[in-house]
């Protein structure tokens, strides 16, 4: 039987909550799971008992974090389509049913709704998500509606990809600390012609305080999440949006909030000795995909 969703689940050291994630996702015949296993400790190595799972084992020297292990599904993967999941998070009852009415559309791309829990005590948190859930709620077909929800949505489990789509224009995620799912974002939403945008919340993202994304943080990790805002505040000004783009000096206040003034001190003076080198590179992406935009879509 046809393939019609790969599942793409990076994993490490989380058995006990990727297991919450893979009993989200029902049995079916027309569907693989493909976790990789980004160098786990060894008692906490990925496991699995479906017949419809392969496990990708990523060592330590091959090891460069989420991003390389998407690439690594990606690449195996066979279905039609591509479903991303974090595997602390999970899916809503019933989401598979919602998503077949989109599966033999023309389309590349759907972009569908989700919700915030606590990862540990899963009470709702109505709040944290509120921004994004807007343009879901105030979606009208306009061009700026629809470029929000194209562009504004980094996270890859907002949508779900054709994978002919990505193969046909090589899109990847970057390999780098934090925010490897922006650039990846940036691409299917100037590449892809025909979206359909479900309101329905079909995922639920859990809130870890002490995650890469809300934890505490190092220089390596600041400067990484730097250069993607330079950038991807160049490419928000080549699309026309420079309202949307990141208030970088805030964000120098966020680290002296959140991880203190050595952490600050250490990474400006990084930042300075690297300054022209991020500079030179903050174009790069706009140089690699501008050849192939056709009036603010792609076209190869």
């Amino acid at each position: 039987m046809m393939v019609n969703y790969s599942f793409i689940i990076p994993h490490r050291n989380s058995l006990r909550l990727l297991e919450r994630c893979l009993d989200s996702i029902p049995y079916r015949d027309d569907i693989e799971i493909i976790i990789i296993d980004d160098n786990s400790d060894i008692e906490s190595r990925a496991q699995a008992s479906r017949k419809d799972t392969r496990i990708i084992f990523i060592d330590e020297l091959h090891s460069k974090g989420a991003g390389r292990a998407r690439n690594y599904g990606v690449k195996e993967a066979v279905g039609k389509w591509l479903v991303f999941a974090d595997c602390d998070d999970y899916f809503v009852p019933g989401f598979l049913d919602v998503l077949d009415k989109y599966k033999d559309l023309d389309i590349e791309v759907v972009y569908y709704n989700a919700q915030a829990v606590h990862t540990v005590s899963l009470a709702p948190m109505p709040g944290f998500l509120r921004s994004r859930n807007n343009y879901f709620s105030s979606y009208d077909g306009s061009k700026k509606a629809e470029d929000a929800i194209r562009f504004k949505l980094h996270a890859p489990w907002w949508k779900m990809v054709r994978r002919d789509f990505i193969e046909k224009y090589q899109i990847q995620f970057e390999e780098v600390p934090k925010g490897n799912d922006v650039f990846f974002t940036y691409q299917v939403g100037t590449f892809a012609k025909k979206i359909s945008v479900e309101s329905k919340q079909l995922y639920v993202y859990t809130y870890n305080p002490d995650g890469i994304t809300h934890g505490r943080k190092n220089k390596e990790i600041y400067l990484s999440s730097l250069h993607r805002m330079m950038k991807a505040n160049s490419f928000l000004m080549y699309i026309g949006y420079p309202e949307w783009r990141y208030d970088i000096p805030r964000y120098w206040m966020r680290i002296i909030k959140h991880d203190g003034l050595g952490v600050f001190l250490q990474t400006v003076f990084t930042y300075c000795m690297n300054y022209k080198t991020l500079s030179s590179t903050k174009m790069e992406y706009i140089e690699k995909i501008s050849p192939r935009i056709n009036d603010g879509r792609g076209d190869v």
